[in-house]
């Protein structure tokens, strides 16, 4: 990148002035690497309890589902299920978030008496009901892990790309900046050292 750069003072002091801000630079992506690591820590212990929620939540709403199902058998589940309005809307949206673009879910469940969801209750038992509110709970921490997971993967790409833009001013850039400083200040020592050893001559000629 600077190997045919000219060895002069001005060349020299645009080098050292490009190593100052690449250095800097350098500095500034470590911080947003360590501060990203960070952030993908607090995601992942947000998430962990959600996981195990969830799992919980679903193993209770099934389970209700089975014991309504033996209840009522599963053809008044399957048209209960039909005769039901939807009741919950999923949006997705993005936000910013500490300077990333992340995906946001805008949910609205609704919360409805057994006599709007639209089935008979006739036909059905409390236990269908028991398992409606169940598998809502579940569909709210499902929808919340779809978040975080979103921000997850967004913060798991950034660190990769800030990893690859340290590694590249670290390994490449800055020294191929320092290559070029030396080789520039070598030819300028040496070139003093031949203006000193021309002077002396001349003066040594002068004086004979």
């Amino acid at each position: 990148m600077y190997v045919r750069q000219k060895p002069t003072r001005r060349a020299l002091l645009d080098l050292k002035e490009r190593k100052e801000l690449a250095v800097r630079a350098h500095r500034l992506l470590e911080q947003k690497h360590s501060l990203l690591r960070e952030e993908l820590v607090s995601i992942e212990g947000m998430l962990l309890p959600l996981r195990e929620k969830m799992r919980s939540d679903l193993s209770k709403a099934y389970f209700s589902l089975e014991e309504a199902s033996e209840r009522i058998g599963t053809r008044s589940i399957v048209l209960a299920a039909y005769s039901t309005t939807p009741d919950s809307e999923v949006e997705l949206r993005g936000k910013s978030s500490h300077g990333l673009y992340v995906p946001e879910l805008i949910s609205s469940i609704q919360k409805r008496d057994v006599l709007d969801r639209g089935y008979s209750l006739y036909s059905t038992s409390p236990s269908v009901d028991l398992t409606a509110r169940l598998f809502k709970e579940a569909l709210s921490s499902l929808l919340m892990i779809a978040e975080l997971e979103g921000i997850k993967a967004v913060h798991e790409s950034e660190i990769q790309k800030t990893r690859i833009k340290v590694e590249a001013l670290e390994r490449i850039l800055i020294p191929r900046i320092d290559e070029a400083i030396d080789r520039i200040q070598n030819r300028l020592d040496e070139n003093e050292r031949q203006g000193h050893f021309i002077i002396r001559r001349i003066r040594d000629r002068q004086r004979v």
